[in-house]
């Protein structure tokens, strides 16, 4: 008699889903795509499996590729200008897994006029008619702000977006704007770099095509974060005052070099240091104050003399330590 052998499917045998598929580049007819394997099942995953669906194609979802080993994958023969969305399911010996998360939404290009060709009243006109709307910058490190912008509607006509910015507070305020650009027309964001500490900057975005240029976003405002002053006060002089059985010195200074303020400052500290803490006389000026006596230290004590500014970030660095005895 014939046994009959029956075998309990079981969910553990088929491989877990892969991770959410990541656009990597795009092209007027491709997408490439990459993921992470899903946990295994009793076997690992020995293909995959890619699912594409786009409203403006199909109204299911269609698999655009079969047998697939790798997890990098350039999916071919799309439509150009194109929205999609993308899943990945791993197959086993046993079967298929559950799909993936969905891609993010991704617009294929489109397909770009011939250069020559193009006539200059009808990029002229698109490019007007191309409202950059800029968010609020954000500030990521003391010297780095990133910008954001969305745009109405995408033209053809659209090589990028140029990214303005110009100091607009402290001494080297200016009125030339520094550009940054970038050059992918569906780029939507950009990081500004080397920036100055604890200054204010205005920004305005402004799409282009070669040479001719659209509208600017509004400007927006954006102030970095300040620092401690990480140069000392400059030219730092001590001298005694008045007759010679006077107990008081002088002590004048310059401010830190510009690119070393890293923000407003807003006040000097002076130390007078003696051999012993009974001996140490500190004080505290505003930050328009370039020099100050300071009076009441004892004769025949060594002291040692240093200057430090201060932002809302703290206290600089001091000054080299001046020696004087009264």
């Amino acid at each position: 008699s014939g046994a009959t052998i029956s075998k309990n499917y079981d969910l553990n045998d088929l491989p877990g889903p892969p991770s959410k598929p990541q656009v990597t580049d795009v092209t007027k007819n491709s997408v490439t795509l990459s993921w992470q394997p899903g946990t295994p099942g009793i076997l690992p995953a020995s293909a995959y499996i890619i699912e594409a669906f786009s409203q403006s194609v199909s109204n299911s979802w269609q698999t655009v590729a079969n047998h697939v080993k790798t997890t990098l994958y350039t999916v071919r023969g799309l439509r150009p200008n194109t929205i999609y969305l993308f899943m990945v399911r791993a197959i086993n010996p046993q079967g298929l897994s559950d799909p993936s998360a969905m891609s993010d939404p991704v617009r294929t290009q489109d397909i770009s006029p011939p250069a020559q060709g193009v006539d200059h009243r009808q990029v002229q006109k698109e490019l007007g008619d191309v409202l950059v709307r800029l968010h609020a910058p954000v500030v990521l490190t003391p010297t780095t702000v990133q910008v954001t912008w969305t745009v109405d509607r995408q033209p053809q006509f659209i090589q990028g977006y140029r990214v303005m910015y110009r100091q607009t507070s402290g001494l080297q305020a200016t009125t030339t704007w520094q550009n940054l650009d970038a050059k992918i027309p569906t780029e939507r964001s950009a990081v500004l770099v080397n920036l100055k500490k604890g200054v204010t900057y205005e920004i305005k975005v402004r799409p282009y095509f070669n040479e001719f240029q659209g509208m600017d976003s509004e400007s927006k405002t954006v102030r970095t974060t300040e620092e401690a002053p990480s140069a000392p006060p400059q030219s730092v002089t001590v001298l005694t005052v008045g007759s010679h059985n006077s107990t008081s010195i002088s002590v004048s200074w310059d401010p830190p070099p510009p690119d070393h303020q890293n923000g407003i400052i807003q006040e000097y500290k002076i130390w007078c240091l003696g051999n012993e803490t009974r001996f140490h006389i500190n004080k505290t000026v505003d930050a328009a104050i370039r020099s100050v006596i300071i009076g009441g230290l004892f004769p025949g004590i060594q002291y040692r003399v240093e200057v430090a500014a201060s932002t809302s970030a703290g206290v600089g660095v001091k000054s080299e330590p001046q020696p004087i005895i009264i």
